[in-house]
């Protein structure tokens, strides 16, 4: 039977701000993801996704606090850096 991880919400959270921080000043260069890899690592396992997954997740998160809502542009700008990584 597979483990199901425990991790407390803030912990969850401030990953979430480590990525969105993270990337925010990064231009998402090259070795960007090795930065963010632990957090990464623990969103994903909260979340039952990949690594890169969680950082779009992470980076939807943030835009919704940031704005009323994310629309199809948002997704589509995000879609375009990820493939670039």
């Amino acid at each position: 039977m597979k483990k199901i991880p425990t991790f407390s919400p803030s912990s969850v959270l401030e990953h979430i701000e480590n990525i969105t921080r993270k990337a925010r000043g990064s231009s998402l260069r090259d070795g960007f993801l090795i930065t963010i890899q632990k957090s990464t690592k623990v969103v994903g396992e909260f979340l039952g996704c990949q690594a890169i997954e969680a950082f779009m997740f992470a980076t939807i998160f943030s835009l919704n606090f940031r704005s009323q809502y994310v629309d199809i542009e948002d997704l589509i700008l995000i879609s375009i850096i990820v493939s670039t990584l």
